[in-house]
């Protein structure tokens, strides 16, 4: 037996010895760089591109079958550059040729140094790589269907592993002339650590994104460990960490560094793809989110969910490039966010919103069907908002700050064409909101747009004790766009509503009020010049305040009677029992002719009209004194109380001036007589009030003056009626 096992021994040495010197023979006699011109010849013939190589090819038999390959290049396509389309400096690969008896595939590091590639699209749309897929296609054939493997055959992948991969150097290239966008990506790196069955893999990348168009420079780092079953067919990432470093004027601040960390499973038999955690980081932002993906060779389908911790989002802003400046110092300092999302290839939903920016939490659904022409839905609630304290500073420091700048345009476009393309339907309601310090409360709309028509109905609100409701569409399916405003109102209390508005009460009293307004055009300046409509109001039981026209009455004829100087009448209010008026709008204009105000004291009707888009008001209303308005006296017999008082009411919006008009009540007064009656009233009138009644120029006889030339009784220049209506007013 022993001298058995010493010749079977003996054999087994003598084959090997014979086998390896068989393998150096080879090594030494075979030079694969003979058959360089063959491997040309193939590559050729598969590609109809020329492969060049320059050096020589090494080949190594034992105890590994190896492979060193010098620099190699692919000719580029006819009509573009001289470049080659690809190109690698050197490459190698190792397989351990003993266990292949076993059926074990024991592969050693494979290596890629330098590899470049040159892709291109011409100015024609035509692209350098798209022959010799066709030229590939074309010359595939179907393959026989496979015999059964028996039992045992073949190899598994518990029978295989590999060394590692180390890529190094790598360049990618990338001109699109007919878009005019050039795409580089430097520095490409990967190395794994060993790849076996049941082990995981541990792994680093590299590389710098250079763009074009947008500019931008992207440079990526990846490590992390992979795991592959061959026997489940998935393969997870256990996890992948990444970081990147984006610059250039495409990017928001024009850098941004962020950081992703993703935990995942790949199951290729199940066509799924299991995100059990995302975390992300950029710009201070930190987002996570989990995944399923379904479907994956077939119809996608996912749901997940995902969050924003809570962040300050004026930092985030600033981060980005975006400065903003609010009246609230506190405002936008905290932002968070969560939600459920599901859909498909063409859809994406999101459900339980739960997003809370300071004060104010929205909940919801939203959802978006087909990218390509999207159709938005959704059904969104809040508690509140104070919008005002998301408007710019307005304090006297800001002033000083933007003293000097050049006044923004405040001219801007309306997105017609956007508009035309958005398809909405959804519904939203808020607790309370506060715009310019005007409250609603309740407040719910519908909002439609479809094909440029966009709808704003079921709009209801409680307004200032009392109910609003309005709707609206906007017309974008022309050129210039229409709006059309339709709001109505009821038992609104006008007082605390002006004291929210103005910041004062100018106006108490409960009332109502409705309008239908409509506007044209390309810009919100044309919009504001192009409004037109109508309108009407009233209001009981209230005053005005801020201007006293029984004061103003009374100041008036005591200045025609030359018993006083003028009054603004700006002390005090006024109060009436009712006071209405319809307006219509024309180009921009609103005009009245048919104000009317109540009151114990006197009736005012009123004309005139205010220009929307300068906010200049130039009115007019008639004061008539009733019995109760006592100790206006009389002139020449005639009760003062029975003639209207003109009061010119101008300025701008911000600043309006009571004056009475003097020159017009004092013309009315000499005009209710004729005859000597006239004469008597004209001659109980002061000099400076009958000089400024038209062919009527005041006299006044001025002493001598001790050593002038001037004689007794003559008569002075007559007098200028602008300096007495000035002096009326002094």
């Amino acid at each position: 037996m022993k001298t058995l096992l010493k010749v079977i021994a003996g054999v087994f040495a003598a084959v090997f010895i014979i086998v390896a010197a068989m393998f150096a023979w080879v090594a030494f006699v075979f030079d694969p760089n003979d058959h360089k011109d063959r491997i040309s010849a193939a590559v050729l013939d598969a590609t109809g591109r020329k492969l060049s190589i320059d050096g020589d090819l090494s080949l190594s038999l034992f105890p590994r079958l190896g492979v060193e390959l010098p620099a190699l290049a692919l000719e580029n396509a006819p009509g573009f550059n001289k470049a080659p389309m690809f190109a690698i400096e050197s490459a190698s690969a190792k397989i351990e040729l003993l266990p292949l008896l076993k059926k074990q595939i024991r592969v050693g590091k494979v290596s890629l140094n330098g590899l470049e590639a040159n892709l291109a699209v011409n100015e024609q749309g035509q692209n350098n790589w798209q022959d010799i897929a066709d030229r590939l296609a074309s010359e595939q054939k179907p393959s026989a269907r496979p015999e059964p493997a028996e039992e045992g055959d073949g190899f598994e992948m518990q029978d295989f592993s590999l060394e590692g991969i180390e890529v190094t150097e790598g360049r990618l290239f990338y001109n699109d002339a007919k878009a005019g966008a050039e795409y580089e990506v430097r520095g490409l790196s990967l190395s794994t650590g060993a790849i076996e069955q049941n082990k995981d893999v541990s792994f680093s990348a590299g590389l710098t994104l250079v763009a074009s168009e947008p500019e931008v420079t992207l440079a990526i780092s990846a490590k992390g460990l992979l795991a592959f079953d061959s026997k489940a067919q998935t393969l997870a990432l256990k996890p992948l960490e990444a970081s990147f470093d984006a610059s250039g004027s495409a990017v928001p601040g024009q850098r941004q560094e962020g950081q992703l960390l993703v935990r995942a499973v790949l199951d290729n038999k199940a066509g799924t793809l299991n995100i059990s955690e995302l975390l992300a980081n950029a710009a201070g932002a930190k987002i996570k989110a989990s995944a399923v993906v379904k479907g994956l060779d077939s119809d996608i389908a996912y749901t997940g969910n995902l969050s924003l911790e809570k962040t300050n989002l004026k930092n985030l802003l600033a981060k980005l490039g975006i400065t903003l400046e609010t009246s609230d110092s506190k405002a936008l300092s905290s932002l968070e966010a969560k939600a459920a999302f599901s859909g498909g290839r063409d859809s994406i939903s999101l459900a339980d919103i739960n997003t809370k920016l300071d004060d104010t939490t929205l909940l919801g659904r939203a959802s978006i069907t087909n990218f390509s022409n999207p159709a938005i839905s959704f059904d969104v609630e809040a508690d509140s908002l104070n919008a005002d304290r998301y408007l710019p500073p307005s304090t006297d420091s800001q002033k000083q700050k933007d003293a000097g700048k050049k006044e923004p345009s405040t001219e801007q476009e309306i997105p017609i064409e956007a508009l035309k393309k958005l398809n909405l339907v959804g519904s939203a309601r808020l607790g309370e909101l506060v715009v310019k310090k005007i409250t609603t409360k309740n407040a719910s709309v519908r909002i439609t747009a479809k094909n440029g028509l966009i709808r704003l109905e079921n709009l209801n609100a409680d307004f200032y004790q009392g109910k609003i409701a309005a709707t609206a569409t906007v017309d974008a399916r022309q050129s210039p766009l229409k709006i059309n405003f339709a709001p109505k109102a009821d038992a609104i209390s006008f007082g605390p509503l002006l004291a929210d508005f103005l910041g004062k009460e100018t106006l108490t009293g409960l009332g109502r009020f409705s309008a239908d307004i409509s506007a044209s055009g390309a810009t919100t300046t044309q919009l504001l010049k192009s409004l037109g409509g109508n309108a009407a109001f009233l209001v009981e039981n209230g005053t005005v305040k801020g201007i006293n026209v029984a004061e103003l009455v009374r100041g008036a004829w005591a200045m025609v009677k030359g018993e006083s100087q003028a009054t603004d009448g700006s002390r005090g209010q006024t109060d009436f029992v009712s006071l209405s008026a319809n307006i219509g709008i024309e180009q921009g204009i609103a005009k009245n002719s048919n104000l009317a105000l109540a009151s114990p004291l006197f009736n005012i009707s009123g004309q005139g009209q205010a220009d929307l888009a300068s906010k200049t008001v130039d009115y007019l209303i008639q004061a008539n004194a009733t019995q109760a308005l006592q100790g206006l006296g009389s002139i020449g017999g005639i009760n003062l109380s029975t003639l209207p008082v003109p009061i010119a009411i101008v300025g701008s919006f911000e600043k309006l001036s009571y004056r009475p008009d003097v020159k017009a009540l004092a013309q009315s007064l000499v005009q209710s007589r004729t005859g000597e009656a006239q004469q008597r009233i004209t001659e109980a009138l002061p000099q400076e009030v009958r000089g400024l009644l038209p062919g009527i120029m005041p006299q006044q006889t001025r002493p001598p003056q001790e050593g002038g030339d001037a004689k007794a009784g003559e008569q002075a220049s007559p007098q200028d009626p602008v300096d007495a209506i000035k002096r009326l007013f002094r």
